[in-house]
Order: structure tokens, then C-alpha cells, then sequence
């Protein structure tokens, strides 16, 4: 199929949390369900987001220490960890939902074809759970969500990961994402990189680097011509 409308694209790598899907909501009824069961007073949503970023085990990390006014023992952030785990996976896309656009700007690239991939620091079977709830799965090509096989983003791994596994080279490849993780990701990867401000990071966008900042995907798709390279 042509990619005449992206000469020189070949795939698009996207962060899930706080890019294609809102998840806030249900993220953090999973670590409130975690720090009542731990004895500690549930923390307001806005709070919850400004946690949201560098895989679930800082989340937590953070979460007990704003709710019991002190830095955690690694044993209790683990032990508050599996909880959170748990009842996020029981519960992972009660209140999720894509932000607005984003099911047209993922059929248009798959339409063009262009690969599809995600880079996550989300644990992989939750990331799992919920592309299958918002009926995502069959748009990607390669799913690499937080694990024990590669350091989390900002490390490139991957999202090299993920360009292996969709055969693209770095160079002919985007990454769209919401925060400092990303670019880090991106940068170190080699990739050209989209930031969107819809997201949950409180970072300055505009002094990470990206090819473009957006402020949702309503300019996406016109802005990828702009960042691709003609044709060899």
C-alpha cells in the first residue's frame, strides 16, 4: 500500500498512558484500593498524575511517600506494588478511554502503511488488557510494555525493542509521547519525537528536544510530512 502521504515514514511508536489513552482515572483507584490496604489515607486524582510516568513501582513509590508523609522501606513499596498490581489488573479500563482523535490518526497511518507499534513503562499484561477493552490490538504491530526484560523508559531499549520487532530502522521511525521519559527514549534511540500536552507530565514540552509539540492530535497527522525525509 502506498505511503505517499509519508515518504520516508515507516512506523510510528506511541506511550500509551497519557498519549492515546486517559487511564488517570483508574490508575489511581487501583493505588488508592493499594494505600488503604496499607493503612493510609487515599490521595486526591490530580496528585495521582503527577506520579504517572516512570512505571507503576515509582508510582508507588511516590504515592506512599506523599500519603505517609515519608520515604518508604523498598520492602513496603514492594509489598504496596503487588497490591497496586493486583487490583489494576482486576480493574484496568473501567474509566480509561482514548482521547479525543486518536482512532482516526491510528487508522489513517494504517491506512498509508504505516506501522504501528507501543512503548509503555505500563506493565506489559495490563497494557494487554487494556488495548483489548478499547478494541486497540489489531492496529500494532508490536506491543513492548514495562517488564523485566529492559530498563524502562527514558532507557531506549524499548523502544528499540519495538522497532526490531516492527523491522524499522530508527531513522525512519517517530515516537509520540507526553513526557521527559519519552523524549529521553526518543533521543537516545535515534527516533524523531512528537510530545503532546494533553498528557500528565508536568515538564516544560518545549524544552525536551521534540521535532514537534502539539497540543492533541487534532494537528498530528499534518505535522509527520514535515519531519520525514524525502525518499532515497
Amino acid at each position: 500500500m502506498s505511503q505517499a502521504p509519508y515518504a520516508g515514514l515507516d512506523a510510528v511508536v506511541f506511550d500509551l498512558d497519557g498519549t492515546l489513552v486517559d487511564s488517570a482515572p483508574d490508575i489511581a483507584a487501583a493505588a488508592n484500593v493499594a494505600l488503604r490496604h496499607a493503612g493510609l489515607d487515599a490521595l486526591p486524582l490530580d496528585a495521582i498524575i503527577r506520579m504517572v510516568g516512570n512505571g507503576s513501582e515509582v508510582l508507588i513509590e511516590r504515592a506512599l511517600t506523599a500519603a505517609a508523609g515519608a520515604a518508604p522501606s523498598t520492602d513496603r513499596v514492594a509489598d504496596v506494588h503487588a497490591d497496586f498490581l493486583a487490583a489494576y489488573a482486576a480493574a484496568p479500563c473501567v474509566a480509561t478511554g482514548l482521547y479525543p482523535g486518536t482512532r482516526d490518526v491510528l487508522d489513517s497511518l494504517r491506512s498509508a502503511g504505516v506501522k504501528l507499534g507501543i512503548c509503555t513503562n505500563k506493565p506489559q499484561d495490563i497494557t494487554a488488557q487494556v488495548l483489548d477493552a478499547l478494541d486497540l490490538t489489531s492496529l500494532f504491530d508490536a506491543v513492548i510494555g514495562g517488564s523485566s526484560a529492559h530498563p524502562l523508559k527514558p532507557a531506549p531499549e524499548m523502544l528499540l525493542q519495538a522497532l526490531h520487532d516492527l523491522s524499522v530502522s530508527p531513522g525512519r521511525s517517530v515516537m509520540v509521547g507526553d513526557s521527559r521519559a519519552d523524549a529521553g527514549a526518543a533521543r537516545a534511540a535515534g527516533v524523531r519525537l512528537v510530545l503532546l500536552r494533553h498528557g500528565y507530565s508536568n515538564d516544560d514540552l518545549d524544552a525536551l528536544g521534540a521535532d514537534a509539540v502539539l497540543p492533541d492530535f487534532a494537528g498530528f497527522l499534518e505535522s509527520l510530512p514535515r519531519m520525514t525525509p524525502a525518499p532515497a
